[in-house]
């Protein structure tokens, strides 16, 4: 999952990547895998990125299981925390 912030109204971005390329059900962890995002902001500045993880179905069968996980910045995304 890679996040792009801009601080000068979409004139130039900055890229993070928050987790590992293989962090969708196939590689770095076979049993979950990550769907969707949503960013907000609070009246501090603080970022929120949102995001549903999920198993995958082909190894855990049906139904599966899944949680939202949560990622806060306090420096504009410079350095991410996991919370969750």
């Amino acid at each position: 999952m890679t996040v792009s912030v801009s601080g000068d109204g979409g004139d130039s971005w900055t890229s993070k990547q928050i987790t590992p390329a293989g962090t969708n059900g196939k590689r770095a962890d076979p049993v979950r895998a990550l769907s969707g995002c949503t960013v907000r902001t609070d009246s501090h500045g603080v970022a929120y990125l949102f995001a549903e993880m999920f198993e995958n179905p082909t190894l855990v069968g049906l139904p599966t299981h899944g949680f939202h996980v949560m990622w806060k910045s306090f420096d504009g995304g410079s350095r991410g925390r996991r919370c969750g």
